[in-house]
């Protein structure tokens, strides 16, 4: 019993960590304008974006269909963090701390599982059926995926896994299947 108490002191405490640097994460990004953003383009959505070793990375998704901005993300790797994070989760991985929102009066959809991480050629994404074993939720009741209202942030800590090397270049993407490429992928899968 004291050592479950001890852990969610430890997660509680890890979670006050996280926002805070969140937050002055998102500060310094508005501060700094947009000369670390990313803005998807045709060009750059199929390379997608350089995360940052250290610090914070910036991206915004744009809804092509509206010509505005989707969503914006910030994604922050610190190395002293990472090594936190994999002792309590007991595992080598790379943690990626995201905080995903769109713009104010704005309603969208984010989907966790059309994020792409890639390397050496080599891609992943989340698997909907291991999510749980990939995102570590910052708050109790969090949510990562779903609906986003203007206002509304989401926040949780990715979890990339062990073959990825945080001193090489890693890239992210956001791709959404459309409806018949996932109805496709179901039907060959034999969901």
């Amino acid at each position: 019993m004291a050592k479950a108490a001890s852990q969610g002191n430890r997660r509680a405490k890890f979670s006050r960590i996280i926002q805070s640097l969140l937050a002055f994460s998102v500060g310094l990004a508005l501060f700094a304008g947009t000369q670390e953003t990313f803005s998807q383009t045709e060009e750059n959505a199929k390379k997608g974006i350089q995360l940052k070793k250290e610090g914070i990375t910036a991206y915004i998704v744009r809804d092509e269909s509206l010509d505005g901005i989707k969503l914006t993300m910030l994604i922050g790797h610190n190395s002293k963090l990472s090594q936190r994070i994999r002792k309590m989760v007991g595992r080598d991985v790379i943690p990626l701390i995201f905080s995903v929102s769109t713009l104010p009066g704005q309603t969208t959809y984010f989907n966790p599982l059309a994020l792409e991480f890639v390397q050496d050629g080599k891609s992943w994404r989340p698997d909907s059926s291991a999510l749980d074993s990939v995102i570590i939720m910052l708050e109790e009741k969090g949510k990562f995926g779903g609906v986003l209202e203007g206002g509304q942030t989401h926040q949780a800590v990715l979890l990339l896994p062990e073959w990825f090397q945080a001193n090489k270049p890693i890239y992210i993407r956001y791709r959404e299947q459309s409806d018949a490429n996932l109805q496709l992928t179901q039907s060959l899968n034999g969901s």
